[in-house]
């Protein structure tokens, strides 16, 4: 189940004690929690078979947007090479039906010989592309399997706690910085709000990430999202 990233922004400052705007702002949380989406992709990204269209040629071929990483392509190609025919002595010649039929050997054999094996592949993540060389020389379809970005959009709804552990850790962080270099705040009514110790929010900080970090250790398999 996707989240929404207002209701996600208002959660986290629920949960830090409703700071000030001036303290942190909704745009410094919602850094927060596009920093946490990726730390979590990092450890365990969603996972896509991908189709590619090869073509005579061409080793670069582009993918599609949040790809991170590539775990395999198929690199046995089989050619569209007709199979022989003879003419069978089993079937009588007559004008009424065709003599002729593929030879079952000949078409085993052409089987083995028409599947191009040799090729390799390279992920270049700086522009999102992957290598397939040599350059196949046909028109063709492979698959990869990549591994991609999860967004708001996507990220399954029983990690969200995990996810939110360092993305308060990061709010936490930013907020406690603050406060260590301003410990008091005006009011505008004539007198000045005491904030709490930045240096406690940051302690607390750290280990929300060590409890991220033991949580995706411990977490087993991967998440896998289409």
């Amino acid at each position: 189940m996707p989240f929404d990233v207002a209701q996600t922004v208002a959660d986290i400052r629920n949960r830090l004690g409703n700071p000030l705007p001036a303290e942190i702002s909704d745009t410094a949380i919602e850094n927060a929690i596009n920093a946490s989406l990726v730390e979590y992709s990092r450890f365990r990204p969603r996972k896509k078979v991908v189709t590619i269209q090869l073509v005579p040629g061409q080793d670069f071929y582009p993918l599609e947007h949040g790809v991170i990483g590539v775990v395999d392509c198929i690199l046995s190609f089989k050619g569209d090479t007709d199979a022989d025919y003879y003419i069978s002595p089993d079937i009588p010649v007559n004008a009424y039906e065709n003599p002729w039929k593929p030879d079952p050997l000949d078409d085993f054999e052409l089987d083995q010989r028409d599947i191009y094996d040799g090729y390799d592949w390279e992920y270049y993540p700086d522009t999102n592309q992957l290598r397939i060389v040599p350059a196949p020389d046909f028109y063709g379809v492979t698959e990869a399997t990549v591994e991609l970005m999860w967004e708001p959009s996507n990220f399954p709804n029983k990690e969200y706690e995990t996810m939110m552990l360092f993305a308060l850790a990061e709010a936490a962080e930013i907020l406690g910085r603050f406060r260590s270099k301003l410990k008091e705040v005006p009011t505008g009514v004539g007198y000045k709000m005491t904030l709490d110790s930045g240096e406690t929010l940051r302690a607390e900080a750290l280990k929300k990430k060590e409890e991220f970090y033991r949580r995706l250790q411990q977490g087993g398999s991967v998440v896998k999202g289409g």
